[in-house]
């Protein structure tokens, strides 16, 4: 019984660890868009 809660216990501490880096990839997706959206803003498309 001990070994299925240590086994549960590193999934879970897995899966938050996962949790945190894809927390953080995504501030800095969103941080790269937002640079992405100021830059696209000076551009302006001319019309035919």
């Amino acid at each position: 019984m001990t070994a299925g809660v240590y086994q549960i216990s590193k999934v879970v501490q897995t899966n938050s660890a996962t949790a945190q880096e894809l927390a953080a990839s995504t501030e800095e997706l969103v941080s790269q868009t937002q640079i992405i959206e100021t830059e696209m803003s000076k551009y302006t498309l001319k019309e035919n």
